[in-house]
């Protein structure tokens, strides 16, 4: 049986060393000059035979050491539909509807919870434009009523509270969420800027547990305060060591851009200090007062490279970083899933505080209104709401030119919608940013060569409850093939074994 290899979408070589990329699929490998040959032997069509000769002649391996190798390299290959059966045509993954009534209650993993817009903070650069509570907010007891409705479409039971300032609702904040995690085995998350945090709530949030998400824009106080107000660094610092003494899960979030990146070094470090369990940091975006913000993005390649830089400074905290922007693209080169678009409306949702829905907590326009829940029956909405058949239907197979023939858009999914959005009311369009993201994801794959376990925790969890697109690959096509491949081996250690 010969057998054939897709040519790669994308090739790079770096010090001895040759990255291979296949976008349809998606797939990567980075080899040496050894897998080398072997690819390009398999891009020409090569029996399984060949290959094993080939390659015990160039490691000096023996027979047992060299089919093990070999198996380990052309395994996945085979799996994910790379490596195919000669004269028939490769397989395809296709993409599994991404919404039915009959999987409706199989994809949700996360819901984000608004119990208030009020906020005591005016931070530049909030994405929400928070300060003033909507009129006619929800109650504790129409929170939970309409997170029971929700429950049960939910695939992984996450929540976050964000706001707005949730802590200005504390301890309808700890009720929601003690019947979130004791009623429905949820995990939750309450984001908030440390000020309001005191013994009391930390005590109650460690006994849950609650997790809490301290926004810290930096690693000295001048750097934060600049965008988040004088004393925002010392409360959010203080409030850290009090969750931290009550036993409380805590996390530190810098949003970084170009004035506090340099700090990331020693943000980190100062949450090692703190003693928190991790430390996040996201991108600063265009969006609410974002918008109209001095601050300036750094690009995804340029963040990559830098967290790369201290990751080899100190490989030990790549764990302590594994929620963070680095660490989301980390695991989605290392799972290399086929997103068709970013999940808005189907994976996430938003509920406001007054009780309207929206498909995330960054497409808060009218326009995306689904309805309110106050109102409107959840399971109606979420099976036949116009708007978010409309945002399901994104594809990024056929939205635009542009990124229908990227070769990493199955990785990258066309990105987040919101910010094109915001700057162009036109949800359809490629990022402003895309040859950078193009940049991270290969870099990406470096990376992960080099740290192979990075984020390896953080990756199986995601694994086991993603609700983005399944594959539909031919996997008795792909049986057949392995099963040559043992056929191959169980043969050749018969004729070993036979006396001369």
């Amino acid at each position: 049986m010969q057998l054939q290899a897709v040519n790669p979408d994308y090739t790079q070589e770096r010090k001895g060393k040759f990255l291979y990329f296949w976008g349809e699929y998606p797939h990567w490998v980075i080899t040496n000059e050894i897998g080398k040959k072997i690819l390009h032997m398999l891009f020409k069509g090569a029996p399984f035979e060949e290959i094993l000769v080939f390659y015990k002649r160039k490691t000096g391996l023996t027979h047992k050491e060299a089919v093990k190798d070999l198996y380990t390299f052309l395994a996945p290959l085979i799996q994910v539909g790379v490596i195919h059966e000669e004269g028939y045509p490769p397989v395809i993954p296709t993409v599994r509807t991404q919404f039915s009534v009959e999987n409706a209650a199989q994809n949700i993993t996360s819901v984000v919870l608004n119990p208030t817009r009020a906020c005591n903070y005016r931070c530049s650069h909030c994405y929400t434009d928070a300060s003033q509570p909507l009129p006619d907010e929800l109650s504790r007891k129409e929170m939970i009523h309409i997170l029971k409705e929700i429950a049960p479409f939910m695939r992984a039971k996450i929540l976050g509270f964000l706001g707005g300032e949730p802590l200005l609702r504390k301890q309808d904040v700890l009720q929601v969420a003690e019947y979130w995690i004791r009623k429905e085995k949820g995990s939750a998350t309450v984001s908030t800027n440390g000020s309001l945090i005191d013994y009391h709530f930390a005590q109650k949030a460690a006994d849950l547990p609650l997790a809490v998400q301290i926004s810290l824009d930096g690693a000295n106080p001048a750097t934060c305060d600049a965008v988040r107000g004088k004393g925002s660094w010392k409360r959010a610092v203080e409030g850290s060591k009090i969750s931290v003494k009550s036993g409380a899960p805590t996390w530190l979030c810098m949003v970084y851009h170009k004035e506090n990146v340099c700090e990331l070094e020693d943000f980190i470090a100062l949450g090692q200090q703190l003693g928190v369990s991790g430390v996040r940091f996201i991108p600063y975006n265009y969006l609410g007062r974002g918008t109209s913000s001095e601050l300036v993005k750094v690009m995804p390649h340029q963040m990559v490279k830098k967290v790369h830089t201290i990751l080899k400074k100190h490989p030990e905290w790549g764990d302590f970083i594994d929620q963070s922007f680095f660490g989301n693209i980390s695991v989605i080169v290392k799972s290399a899933p086929r997103y068709v678009y970013c999940g808005s409306g189907l994976s996430t949702l938003l509920i406001e505080s007054n009780g309207d829905l929206y498909p995330c907590i960054n497409l808060v326009y009218p326009e995306f209104r689904i309805g309110n829940l106050r109102e409107q029956n959840f399971e109606d909405l979420w099976i036949n709401s116009p708007i978010l058949k409309k945002i399901r239907s994104l594809c990024v197979e056929d939205t635009n030119g542009k990124c229908s023939f990227c070769t990493v858009r199955y990785l990258c999914g066309m990105g987040c919608r919101s910010e094109i959005y915001e700057l162009t009311h036109r949800i359809t369009l490629p990022t402003f940013f895309c040859e950078s993201w193009k940049k991270s994801i290969f870099e990406m794959c470096w990376i992960l060569d080099e740290f192979p376990e990075l984020h390896q925790r953080i990756t199986e969890q995601r694994q086991a409850w993603t609700s983005q697109s399944e594959l539909l690959i031919d996997k008795r096509k792909t049986q057949i093939l392995i099963n040559h491949i043992l056929q191959v081996i169980e043969r050749e250690e018969k004729t070993k074994s036979k006396p001369d």
